[in-house]
Parts: structure tokens; C-alpha cells; sequence
């Protein structure tokens, strides 16, 4: 992920990136060279330019908390940002959702961490306060961003 955590696929030829924390390792399998690499603690634009190196079309930035000249450089690529449901009270994604163009906008739980409530565990059930949220911000009915976001997952996920 760029910010957190990420998992990108691409058809034929398979690679993945997989970023986690604490310890931030990215594996990427390039299908060109047919080698993992291996790049420890990488920086968000770190990640950006090596999805760009490899030509990835399809991808989805999990729970992005970086900068916004990043931000852009991935909705320029035409990739996509899941929300998670601690929009509600986190500015971050809040300014992320106000940024970015609701073509690439999805959600996500992230279940059962980051609940829209710091109390609680998170379920799938929470998504739809997310969407309420993000409609809010984006001053659309919430109807309209339920589509917009189906029609993304869509684009997304629906072989062309």
C-alpha cells in the first residue's frame, strides 16, 4: 500500500505488491525479469513509481494516510483509493474524499480494525456510513455515491 498496507494484481503476467507494517517491505514479482524485488521501508512515491515502472493499470491504494502531491500522481494514473470506515472522524480521509475525483473512490472495513467508532469493531455493515459520509463531503445524495462507487468496483473488477 501506499501509506499502509497494499495488495495489487494484474492479469497476465501476475505480479502482486504487498506492503505491510510495522516493518514496511514491499515484494514485487516483475514479470519482465521474472524476479522479486525486495525494498524495505519505501516512501509513498517509492511505491508509485515502481507500480509505474511495471505498467500497472488496476490498482487500488488500501487506506492511503500520504501526502496529497501523491494522491494526485495516483488518480492521474487513473488508480484507485479505498476509504476506510474511519472517514467519519479522520480528517485525512475526509480531505482525500474532497480531493480526489469520485471516479476513484472505494470503500473498504478493513474489519474488525478501523471503525467508524474507535469503541467498536468494525463489520461490513459499517460501509454504508461511510458512503453517507463521503456523499456529505462530496455534496451528492448518498444514492449517487452508492452508484458511483459500484460503478468503480465495476470498472475495477469486470475483465474488458
Amino acid at each position: 500500500v501506499v501509506g499502509a498496507n497494499a495488495v495489487v494484481t494484474k492479469s497476465i503476467p501476475p505480479f502482486s505488491v504487498a506492503v505491510g507494517n510495522p516493518a514496511v517491505v514491499v515484494r514485487m514479482y516483475d514479470p519482465v525479469t521474472r524476479q522479486w524485488e525486495r525494498v524495505r521501508n519505501p516512501s509513498e512515491r517509492d511505491v508509485v513509481e515502481m507500480l509505474s515502472r511495471l505498467e500497472a493499470k488496476k490498482v487500488v491504494v488500501h487506506c492511503f494516510s500520504g501526502k496529497m502531491s501523491v494522491a494526485r500522481q495516483i488518480e492521474e494514473k487513473g488508480w484507485m483509493f479505498s476509504v476506510p470506515c474511519i472517514i467519519q472522524h479522520s480528517s485525512q480521509f475526509q480531505e482525500l474524499v474532497k480531493k480526489v475525483k469520485s471516479t476513484h473512490l472505494l470503500t473498504e472495513t478493513d474489519a474488525p480494525f478501523l471503525a467508524a467508532e474507535r469503541s467498536k469493531r468494525n463489520e461490513p455493515a459499517f460501509v454504508a456510513d461511510s458512503i453517507k459520509k463521503m456523499a456529505e463531503i462530496k455534496g451528492v445524495a448518498r444514492e449517487e455515491m452508492e452508484k458511483m462507487v459500484f460503478m468503480n468496483y465495476q470498472r475495477l473488477f469486470m475483465r474488458r
